[in-house]
């Protein structure tokens, strides 16, 4: 279109959140970027919510055994570490209950028994990368060792959580208002632009598809150039 440089310099100039191209087409492809990126960023707050739950409830579990309780009998299957806590925990306590196989001891162990909650751990496992907790640290550790050793780990996964969710506020301040200025010519910039347009008769239905011969005659008279480039 004859005046898309035009729309995308209004879009530049109304944009505070980052530096655009002076391409329409490119900064149409940047809207785009930024969605992936906003939704990435919202399945890593997700993912990171569900870990800090989990490790939340392991520390419950690990609180009720240094308590002395029982609690009621879990109908979920021990794994092999020196602590289960899954098989202490009530049945639908844990939301997941994989289980790795250490490549160092060769046992089954449930990952949350290893404290590992995310999604990227529970990768690593996957492929061996990682050893269980009896082997990193002792099987032989005290409550208050595993207590200890899980509240730095929830910690951890507060900061993340924290980290990423800032990410996301800004990822969605930078969608906003790109969406704003490119699909609904919220920008003053672009706003006093496309009044401009439509006091010598060209109205946003005729930019919007395509320009007539018409169109452009009245935008390339001088009168009509000089009020544009006000």
């Amino acid at each position: 279109c004859v005046i898309d440089p035009l729309i995308a310099h209004s879009i530049q100039l109304d944009t505070k959140c980052q530096v655009l191209p002076r391409e329409l087409k490119e900064q149409k492809k940047i809207l785009k970027k930024s969605k992936r990126e906003t939704e990435r960023y919202e399945e890593r707050v997700e993912a990171l919510e569900e870990a800090v739950l989990m490790a939340e409830r392991a520390g419950d579990v690990i609180e009720k055994c240094k308590s002395g309780g029982r609690g009621r009998p879990s109908r979920v299957d021990s794994c092999e570490s020196s602590l289960c806590l899954a098989g202490k925990a009530k049945k639908n306590t844990f939301s997941s209950l994989n289980v790795f196989v250490c490549p160092n001891c060769s046992k089954n162990v449930h990952r949350v028994c290893s404290f590992q909650f995310t999604v990227e751990e529970d990768l690593q496992l996957s492929n061996a990368m990682k050893i269980c907790l009896d082997c990193s640290v002792g099987s032989t550790m005290s409550l208050d060792t595993r207590d200890t050793l899980l509240k730095q780990v929830a910690s951890r996964l507060k900061r993340d959580l924290e980290d990423d969710g800032i990410l996301l506020a800004e990822a969605n301040e930078m969608v906003t208002e790109l969406e704003d200025n490119l699909q609904k010519s919220s920008g003053p910039t672009r706003k006093k632009f496309e009044e401009v347009l439509r006091s010598f008769g060209v109205d946003q239905r005729v930019w919007l598809q395509e320009f007539t011969g018409n169109n452009i005659r009245k935008i390339l008279r001088p009168q009509n150039i000089d009020a544009i480039l006000a």
